[in-house]
């Protein structure tokens, strides 16, 4: 479970939205926090639940963490949260513990104001992301191209017939990449 993403929604969401990210395809599991906790004892929790804890909702998801697979968590969950719900705060957590299955919103929310490893999806934290997985494409493509285009002698040394068919995948491999 570690290494993949899981996105904390501090907000009410309705039926229908619930069941939106519910059925995704890419959905492990989806739940309230309230509903997750109620089958725990106060005492064994560390902490009381709330009313809150009804509208705090944990999803995790199928999708590995990581700068690489941000251009598809964003797409997939964190804009479909966002276009469903403007006024919810989303948290992504970059380091899920098992144990962690068991804490309140209030613990929750402690955690993500004090640790590096949940992150308040703020738009600069969005563009952040989108900015670290821009910069992970373009080294993908840079060493693409020095593995193409070899050494300074060998770049040299290609003739034109070698060149269309090169220039051709480094387009191809620049676009995908973009």
């Amino acid at each position: 479970m570690g290494t993949y993403s899981v996105l904390l929604i501090d907000s009410p969401l309705t039926d229908e939205q619930q069941l939106v990210l519910r059925q995704h395809r890419r959905t492990d599991y989806f739940e309230s926090n309230w509903n997750r906790l109620s089958k725990y004892k106060a005492h064994e929790l560390g902490a009381p639940l709330t009313q809150a804890d009804k509208t705090f909702w944990l999803l995790e998801t199928g999708v590995n963490h990581g700068v690489s697979h941000w251009k598809f968590l964003r797409s997939e969950f964190v804009d479909t949260i966002r276009e469903m719900v403007p006024a919810a705060a989303v948290y992504l957590t970059t380091d899920y513990p098992l144990h962690e299955h068991e804490w309140t919103r209030a613990q929750w929310l402690d955690v993500a104001h004090g640790r590096a490893y949940v992150e308040l999806l703020t738009e600069e934290a969005i563009a952040e992301w989108d900015l670290a997985a821009a910069n992970e494409r373009a080294e993908k493509a840079a060493r693409f191209l020095s593995r193409r285009l070899g050494t300074p002698a060998e770049f040299a040394a290609k003739t034109g017939n070698e060149w269309a068919p090169l220039i051709t995948e480094v387009l191809k491999a620049l676009d995908d990449a973009g």
